[in-house]
């Protein structure tokens, strides 16, 4: 996995479902026929470091230029994708995408 793009699913009963990509976890929820109430816990990896978040409290960017693993190619952010130096991946910091939009993206 590359750190900045991991994220889990944590079911109720503490169970861990891990992915290397933000697209293969809503992928899979959808798959699975189940909902974000029926997890405990969503969190995703912030871009560029290794602290987890609240998936539905990120920021999110789509930029093919970030190349996560399964080309999601989504990034996750604590706060505004501005505090963190992303001028190298050439996004447009105009269209940062709440969970919910993300959620739907897949």
């Amino acid at each position: 996995m590359k750190p900045g793009f991991a994220c889990e699913l944590v079911n109720s009963k503490g169970k861990n479902f891990k992915f290397d990509d933000i697209s293969c976890l809503i992928k899979y929820m959808k798959i699975e026929g189940t909902s974000q109430s029926d997890y405990e816990f969503i969190v995703v990896n912030q871009f560029q470091k290794e602290e987890f978040i609240d998936a539905k409290e990120g920021l999110y960017l789509q930029s093919e230029n970030f190349k996560s693993p399964m080309r999601g190619d989504i990034a996750a952010f604590k706060n505004s994708p501005i505090q963190i130096d992303i001028s190298d991946y050439e996004v447009d910091l105009k269209k940062v995408l709440t969970w919910e939009e993300i959620f739907d993206l897949f």
